[in-house]
């Protein structure tokens, strides 16, 4: 994405018209800055989930080591796999190479929900098995999230929405006539985290 020839993250949870809807902007003199914002905060939204929630364009190779047991191996949120490889020689190889019907994507109904798969586990009387040395199970496939959750975006639309405020608030202090003066906190706003909440991951 680009903002009259300035790039922005094309990773974005909302867009800049979107923000400026919110804000009741009709003109482009603040595009480049709301540009800079919602990217800053959907990186912040990011950090603080502990994953990121844009999908990749093409198939990408990640590395993995089974730390519970053999038949499950955790791995970053994924929408689909191309192949899995176990480096059962221990020389970098990734030799051997699993059939479909040697593994299952969970949660078995991600996909149904919207939410990414999360881990694999081998299937019953299965060929192979995860290991647990460092790295030595490859998997190829699209990684990050089917499409950017409604509750992601709203975050991202609130918080950017609340820096952009900010310019206008000397010492943190926004006034409202009906309701007199309402101090900007310095920490996330209330309603930013409960959206959040469910998005933040625990391992």
């Amino acid at each position: 994405m680009t903002i009259h020839g300035t790039p922005v993250s094309t990773n974005l949870y909302a867009t800049v018209a979107a923000l400026k809807t919110r804000l009741g902007i009709t003109d482009t003199t603040d595009d480049t800055t709301l540009g800079m914002i919602l990217s800053g905060v959907c990186r912040a939204i990011d950090n603080h989930c502990g994953q990121r929630f844009w999908r990749d364009a093409v198939a990408t190779t990640r590395y993995y080591t089974a730390e519970h047991d053999d038949d499950t191996l955790f791995v970053d949120p994924l929408v689909s796999v191309t192949s899995i490889a176990t480096d059962t020689a221990y020389d970098g190889t990734y030799a051997t190479t699993w059939a479909t019907t040697e593994y299952r994507l969970m949660p078995v109904n991600a996909a149904a929900d919207g939410w990414p798969y999360t881990w694999i586990e081998t299937k019953l009387n299965g060929a192979y098995d995860f290991l647990r040395y460092k790295a030595s199970n490859k998997i190829v496939g699209v990684f990050g999230w089917p499409a950017v959750p409604d509750a992601i975006a709203e975050a991202a639309l609130l918080w950017s929405e609340r820096l952009y405020k900010r310019k206008d608030a000397p010492f943190g202090v926004l006034a409202f006539p009906e309701a007199g003066e309402m101090r900007l906190l310095e920490k996330m706003d209330p309603d930013v985290v409960t959206l959040l909440k469910p998005y933040v991951r625990m391992f």
